[in-house]
């Protein structure tokens, strides 16, 4: 049985794991984020404030800060223990899909749908350090080197391109893609460079010279999502072929189709040991698979909406998905040991609305997505 965290009244829209396993951070369509505490099973914090839907959130590598990007043109950063809002840094037109820190810890890049720039933060003082400009078309993904001097930015022109962070300067502009470039992924020695695109294709970039060595096809259909083992000799794809590939780093063989989701699969993310992988499909579902033999040891299902986001803690074996049912559901791979109920508050929990005339299905329907059930009471004689 899965931990299921109730209490948003939205669409969830990114959900993520400290490094540590300790926090869980949700964020929603119902314009607030909710910090978790797994090891007392509570939601500890909901982080409001938002005018608008939540839609990006990342922690911090030490786990104490957490930002989040949202509808209402601002990104917050928060305190994690405490749930202060430390900083709101402003200057967006429109909604942000993707946040990276540094991994030194100093720097938060957010991109702006509107007019295509980057801004990376300093977090401590909460000053824009740099914008990058010159992107073409909407950015669809961001991610920092491990040494934190190089962002990479996936974009809807089809290219990659890699910026200095400490003088803002574009240093290359990586072609190839003949489409959307919707996810970008560093190895774990920032020596390469992986792209998943509308195009089918994955495609491995040398960092140092931009030059594309390998170009990974096989899937038929989008490439969602990219990432590489800790390790970095594999490669996972998540497709919209309804398959993960696996793929050998050095020699562009794709070693493993892992077949079984019935639609989109949105990630897939490696654990820390590289043993085990984690799937979520918008067919509701997680899947748990062994990456020697390809074998799914367990379809983790719950959801009863489409499934966007699913989580692999890097320090622990906790897996968490979120979903458009409002919900994240908690995961404890592979073996799906039992793990309890965390529940946020909801503002008719347990009211009982069984016989109450006047009201229509779809009111029914949305007091019990708030708390409300729909029961019969049993008196026991005494």
């Amino acid at each position: 049985m899965p931990e299921t965290l109730q209490g948003h009244q939205g669409g969830i829209t990114a959900i993520v794991l400290s490094r540590d396993g300790e926090w869980l951070h949700s964020s929603s369509e119902d314009q607030t984020s909710r910090l978790w505490e797994l090891s007392r099973g509570v939601c500890i914090r909901t982080l409001q404030g938002y005018s608008n839907r939540v839609y990006s959130i990342a922690f911090s590598v030490d786990g104490e800060l957490l930002a989040s990007g949202s509808d209402d043109r601002a990104i917050r950063l928060w305190h994690v223990k405490t749930g202060q809002c430390l900083r709101t840094f402003q200057g967006y037109s429109t909604w942000r899909y993707s946040l990276a820190f540094s991994p030194d810890g100093r720097l938060l890049a957010g991109e702006d749908d509107s007019d295509r720039m980057i801004r990376i933060w300093n977090v401590h003082t909460g000053v824009c350090v740099k914008t990058l400009q010159g992107h073409d078309n909407w950015v669809r993904s961001v991610a920092f080197s491990p040494d934190s001097t190089l962002l990479a930015t996936g974009i809807d022109d089809h290219t990659v391109r890699f910026w200095q962070v400490e003088s803002g300067e574009q240093v290359s502009v990586l072609q190839g893609h003949d489409n959307w470039v919707r996810s970008v992924a560093f190895s774990p020695d920032g020596l390469l460079l992986a792209s998943g695109s509308d195009d089918h294709t994955v495609r491995i970039w040398s960092v140092r010279t931009g030059e594309c060595f390998q170009v990974l096809q096989g899937h038929h259909d989008i490439v969602y999502s990219v990432t590489f083992s800790s390790d970095g000799k594999l490669l996972a794809s998540g497709s919209g072929d309804h398959t993960i590939r696996i793929w050998d780093v050095q020699t562009g063989e794709c070693v493993q189709v892992l077949q079984g989701h019935r639609h989109w699969v949105w990630s897939a993310l490696f654990n820390q040991e590289g043993d085990l992988l984690v799937s979520g499909s918008e067919d509701q579902t997680i899947r748990v698979w062994r990456v020697d033999t390809g074998e799914c040891l367990n379809i983790l299902p719950g959801h009863s909406s489409w499934l966007q986001y699913v989580t692999f803690s890097p320090q622990t074996s906790i897996v968490a998905s979120g979903g458009h049912d409002g919900t994240v559901k908690l995961w404890s791979a592979p073996n799906l040991a039992y793990l309890r109920v965390l529940r946020g508050p909801r503002p008719y929990e347990g009211m009982n609305i069984l016989g109450v005339t006047g009201l229509t299905n779809v009111q029914k329907m949305m007091l019990k997505e708030l708390g409300a059930v729909e029961q019969t009471i049993i008196d026991i004689p005494h």
